[in-house]
This record gives C-alpha cells, sequence and structure tokens, in this order.
C-alpha cells in the first residue's frame, strides 16, 4: 500500500525523534499530543445544525 507524502513524512519524523531521544521518551512525547480518542465525533459532526421539522410544524407552516 503506497503512503502519502503526508504519512510518509510523519514516519521519518517518528523515527528521527526515536533515533535521537529513544524509545521510551519517543513514546512519552507522542503520548503528549494524543487524546486517546477524547471527544465527542457525533456531537461535534453535527453541532450547528437544525433538526428537521416534524410534521406538525410543517402542517403549521403551511396552514393545515
Amino acid at each position: 500500500m503506497a503512503m502519502s507524502k503526508e504519512d510518509e513524512a510523519q514516519r521519518k519524523s517518528i523515527f528521527a525523534i526515536k533515533n535521537k531521544v529513544g524509545v521510551a521518551l519517543a513514546i512519552k512525547s507522542l503520548e503528549k499530543y494524543d487524546n486517546g480518542g477524547s471527544g465527542d465525533y457525533t456531537a461535534a459532526k453535527y453541532e450547528g445544525e437544525q433538526d428537521n421539522p416534524s410534521d406538525e410544524e410543517i402542517r403549521k407552516m403551511y396552514g393545515f
């Protein structure tokens, strides 16, 4: 599987850090920037969107 230029750059950066400071410090450094899956993707995805109007609301809009 081919890697994108960004993925390849990230891979090289991680290996450079590991070679410079060692595995343990490299992992600790990466963990600092990892949110560990925190947050609510679903809520963030739909933030600001309005719900579709209900059948009753549509009827009121058109005078039924």
